[in-house]
């Protein structure tokens, strides 16, 4: 079994995006240098944008969830499975789906942030370090309007109790779940 240093599990994705940014985008220069086809240098090119496009992400990604404390040291254990997000705590914890969600909090208390997941029929409270909450950003991505800029920039801010980062608007459409 191989043992990866805690910055490299940390950071890996951002790393990896980066490095095929720079391979692609040194490919697409060598490309031009030598006479090739311009378009072959173009595509290639976009695709150096791309990889750093997905770079940029995933430091997004990264910095929420250090932001938010998502580092497992808090009580419980968040699970993601196709479109229903299941927390399961030491004394609190239940179900709710991707699609029932009508608003999405962030609050902060002495033991650090909490995600509070509002559904049709039920309000689920998610400590933000619990055990893998923080792959809650990306399942939530497909919700019609949720920029997790907007929960960064709530992390971040000094407001005493909560912060709403996302509400499902009047007559907006659910989000189509893939498969």
């Amino acid at each position: 079994m191989i043992v990866l240093p805690s910055w490299l599990r940390r950071h890996g994705e951002m790393l990896i995006a980066l490095a095929i940014a720079a391979a692609l985008a040194r490919a697409g220069a060598m490309t031009l240098a030598a006479g090739g086809s311009v378009l072959w240098a173009l595509l290639v090119l976009v695709g150096a944008g791309g990889a750093a496009l997905w770079a940029y992400t995933a430091f997004q990604r990264r910095r929420l969830a250090d932001r938010a404390g998502a580092d497992g040291r808090a009580a419980g254990v968040l699970s993601i499975d196709e479109e229903r997000i299941a927390y399961f705590g030491p004394n609190t914890g239940g179900f709710v789906a991707l699609d029932d969600l009508e608003a999405i909090a962030l609050t902060r208390n002495a033991a650090g942030w909490t995600w509070i997941l509002a559904g049709e029929a039920e309000v689920l409270s998610v400590p933000a370090g619990a055990k893998g909450a923080d792959a809650l950003v990306d399942a939530l991505t497909v919700l019609p309007g949720f920029e997790p800029a907007r929960a960064l920039a709530a992390l971040t801010s000094e407001s005493p109790g909560g912060v709403t980062v996302w509400e499902r608007a009047a007559g907006r459409s659910r989000p189509a779940m893939p498969g």
